[in-house]
């Protein structure tokens, strides 16, 4: 009886294995579609401008914003999240309850001028891709 529950766990197991590779699979090329469209799309929009200037008062108006600095800021307050009082107190009594204090305000002040930068440079970056697109098609 033991024998066989072990082989059915056994097939059971492999068959989610062959799952998580089909998933993987579908990952992986739905990834490719998504990177080979990209290309040619921005392959199309750089054949039919007059000029390269085009194209990066287009792009560098958007995406230097994007890339330098909302990305980075909102990866910064994905990935270090607000943890509770609770997590605190057990560094408070290994490192001493002034530096524990000092770290919770260097953190808070960290989250604060990452949502400010955000607050401040997404309506910029609008404005900046506005202004290239109206002086670029309508211009």
């Amino acid at each position: 009886g033991d024998a066989k529950a072990d082989a059915d766990n056994q097939v059971t197991a492999g068959d989610a294995g062959q799952e998580e590779d089909a998933g993987a699979e579908g990952t992986t090329c739905s990834r490719a579609v998504a990177a080979v469209s990209i290309f040619w799309s921005g392959a199309a929009v750089a054949c039919s401008v007059k000029s390269i200037d085009v194209v990066w008062d287009l792009l560098g108006s958007s995406l230097s914003i994007l890339l330098g600095f909302l990305i980075p800021c909102a990866s910064y307050l994905v990935l270090c999240p607000i943890t509770s009082d609770g997590d605190n107190n057990n560094n408070a009594v290994a490192g001493g309850i002034v530096e524990s204090f000092s770290r919770s305000i260097k953190k808070k002040l960290c989250r604060i001028a990452a949502w400010a930068i955000i607050i401040v440079l997404t309506p910029m970056m609008v404005i900046c891709t506005c202004n290239a697109a109206y002086n670029t098609f309508l211009r």
